[in-house]
């Protein structure tokens, strides 16, 4: 049998000295215990970590879910303004159509016969407007 662990306890005045005498086992079982908790202890430490992770992971998942509701919404909301939008083009068209015009590629079609008209009468007008030469409310002719 190996001699027992002794185990010398000395105060930091001096005053005492404690010597303690433990055999092999107890010493061996209270190392192996102790190691048994801290890695009992690190294990859960390190699982508690893991749901902290995962939790994180779920909650980001739970979001992106969200987000992608929210973009179905919104996509069945573009569609049907997507129609609305074909529909009132086919409505231009008839109405363009109605006035005896055709439809261009161009957004805002322009009539030919009006723009001479609409000349003529914005000379006119020019001619008859007020100028700041003659004095104060004079209209040239």
């Amino acid at each position: 049998m190996k001699d027992p662990f002794t185990l010398l306890l000395v105060h930091g005045d001096g005053s005492r000295v404690l010597r303690v005498c433990l055999p092999r086992w107890i010493v061996y079982g209270t190392l192996g215990s102790v190691a048994a908790v801290a890695t009992a202890t690190i294990g859960l430490s390190g699982g508690y970590v893991l749901l902290e992770r995962e939790s994180g992971q779920m909650a980001a998942l739970r979001q992106r879910a969200d987000d992608e509701r929210v973009l179905d919404s919104f996509q069945t909301r573009i569609a049907a303004v997507r129609s609305e939008i074909k529909t009132w083009k086919a409505l231009h068209t008839k109405m363009w159509k109605a006035f005896g015009l055709a439809a261009s590629s161009d957004p805002t079609p322009r009539p030919q016969a009006p723009n001479l008209a609409l000349r003529e009468s914005s000379t006119s007008l020019r001619r008859a407007s007020p100028t700041k030469g003659r004095g104060c409310g004079s209209w040239s002719a």
